[in-house]
């Protein structure tokens, strides 16, 4: 469906919720943005045909298989990146992925496909005839997670980097940083965003005033589970328990790839020490 001037939303359904089930999971989207002269996605969908379909059913059919000239990947995981292949084949688009996640995409695909065709670094544009998309890059969730703006209209779709439905994961063991997903969150506040687009939820109209409170959310939750290891609880598990409470193993799962980033930032900063790397610390 349309949801702003010639920008298109491609439902998806759900990704993996608890034990892998899509019940639960946040809803996914990809997204079409038209110019005068070509169009471009934003994501590429799941892995497999039946998932991704929705994608080329839109294309083919309300969008007329419009020229298409890339496929601009949000970040590695198999949800926003899984489809490129299919995509490829299908319009003929490039893809490109943010250079950090361009290995990774390579490898789900298979490494001798060469299905991306630029790693991009930040600051590529994307000129589609009186639209120009510009490449921003926001490492943190995962090491090479991009968001894309569209110029002079201040529409900035951001996968997962800004989520409008459930909580972003930074997964340290993916590449991912939370020193940097906070510095990337911070560094959006001087740019001129209006709209955020993300591949889960709703179109948020007004993420600056947003954007503030998800870097005061990280930040108050460092300092809770820096007191935590002062007063003496340095295990992960420990941590994430006593954070997150009574939750489903795949949710504490999650919050224990949350609290590891959440260290392993303090380490960085000379706050906490290793004990075990990821499972164990203490006080510097």
């Amino acid at each position: 469906m349309e949801i702003l001037d010639r920008i298109y939303r491609i439902e998806l359904g759900h990704s993996a919720g608890d034990a892998g089930s899509t019940e639960g999971g946040p809803s996914v989207s990809a997204f079409y943005v038209k110019g005068s002269e070509s169009g471009l996605f934003i994501d590429a969908g799941f892995p497999d045909l039946a998932r991704t379909q929705p994608i080329l059913d839109y294309w083919r059919g309300p969008l007329g298989s419009y020229p298409t000239s890339w496929v601009l990947v949000s970040h590695r995981h198999y949800e926003h990146a899984g489809g490129v292949k299919i995509l490829k084949e299908a319009t003929g688009a490039r893809i490109g992925v943010g250079r950090g996640d361009a290995r990774a995409v390579e490898a789900d695909v298979g490494e001798d496909t060469g299905v991306v065709d630029q790693a991009l670094t930040g600051g590529e544009v994307f000129d589609l005839g009186g639209r120009r998309v510009r490449a921003v890059a926001t490492p943190g969730h995962t090491a090479g997670t991009m968001c894309y703006l569209v110029e002079d209209e201040g529409i900035l779709f951001t996968g997962d980097h800004i989520m409008g439905q459930g909580t972003v994961v930074v997964r340290s063991d993916e590449g991912g940083s939370m020193a940097q997903h906070v510095a990337s969150l911070e560094m959006l506040l001087d740019m001129d965003v209006r709209t955020v687009i993300s591949g889960h939820g709703p179109v948020m109209d007004d993420p600056m005033s947003q954007i503030p409170e998800l870097v005061r959310h990280r930040r108050e939750r460092e300092a809770q589970i820096l007191d935590m290891v002062r007063e003496g609880t340095g295990g992960v598990d420990d941590l994430a328990g006593r954070i997150y409470g009574e939750s489903s193993e795949r949710r504490l799962w999650l919050a224990r790839h949350q609290v590891v980033s959440h260290l392993k930032k303090l380490e960085e900063e000379g706050h906490v020490v290793a004990v075990e790397e990821g499972v164990t610390y203490r006080v510097a």
